[in-house]
């Protein structure tokens, strides 16, 4: 979002009504909170990344899902993805 859009929405604000302000002041921190919770979830699994289910080191990154990345193990016998949240 350009700076000129951010000014508009936030002199749009003196238009809501209490109710309105209150609901965006919820939807607002809802959106901080899940965003700091991903960023822990990131941040607090370490730099050794290995498989749960077998150990495995040899991962690589797969896809995001909900703004957490996932890996998916190397070993042909497994092949499953994980992330910070699912193990399995």
């Amino acid at each position: 979002m350009n700076n000129h859009e951010f000014r508009q929405i936030i002199h749009s604000l003196f238009n809501l009504t209490s109710t309105q302000k209150r609901e965006l002041l919820d939807a607002v921190k809802s959106e901080l909170n899940r965003t700091q919770t991903e960023t822990m979830i990131e941040n607090i699994k370490g730099e050794v990344i290995c498989f749960p289910h077998c150990g495995n080191t040899v991962t690589h990154r797969w896809v995001r899902t909900s703004d957490l990345q996932c890996f998916k193990c190397k070993e042909p016998e497994f092949r499953s993805t994980f992330n910070a949240i699912k193990p399995f």
